[in-house]
C-alpha cells in the first residue's frame, strides 16, 4: 500500500471532490488548502508519474442525465489484471476502474442508457 505525505493525502482527497471550473482551478485549489500552486501542481505530477493517479478528468452524473449505473466489482488473477482493465476501460460506458486490495480485486461503473442494457450479460 501507499504512504503518503500529509499533503499528497489532502490533494488526493480535495481534487477527488470537483476541479473548480475557473482559469487557474489548481491555484483555487491551492487557495483552499494554504499551500502554493506550484506545490500542488508538483504534487499531482509526482503522483501522476508513480502511477498514483491515472487521469484527471470531468465524470459526469449518469442518473442526472438519464442513465442507469452500477458498481460492479471481480475476482481476476494478478496475472491477468492488465488484460481485464484494457477490456473493462475500452466499453464506453465505463467511467473509473480501482483495482482493490481485496478478494474483489478490480471495481468499477458501468454507465447505459437503459436498466435493460445495463442488465444485459454482454455490455462488453
Amino acid at each position: 500500500m501507499a504512504r503518503f505525505t500529509k499533503n499528497e493525502e489532502r490533494i488526493i482527497n480535495r481534487i477527488q471532490q470537483d476541479i473548480p471550473l475557473v482559469p487557474k482551478p489548481f491555484g483555487v485549489i491551492a487557495g483552499e488548502l494554504g499551500l502554493d500552486e506550484r506545490e500542488v501542481l508538483e504534487t499531482i505530477r509526482s503522483l501522476k508519474e508513480r502511477r498514483i493517479v491515472r487521469n484527471i478528468s470531468a465524470i459526469f452524473n449518469a442518473h442526472r442525465l438519464g442513465y442507469h449505473s452500477s458498481l460492479i466489482a471481480f475476482s481476476v488473477p494478478e496475472k491477468r489484471v492488465t488484460a481485464a482493465a484494457e477490456i473493462i476501460n475500452g466499453h464506453p460506458g465505463v467511467s473509473h476502474n480501482y483495482l482493490r486490495n481485496h478478494d474483489f480485486n478490480m471495481w468499477f461503473t458501468l454507465s447505459a442508457e437503459s436498466a435493460e442494457l445495463l442488465d444485459r450479460k454482454s455490455v462488453v
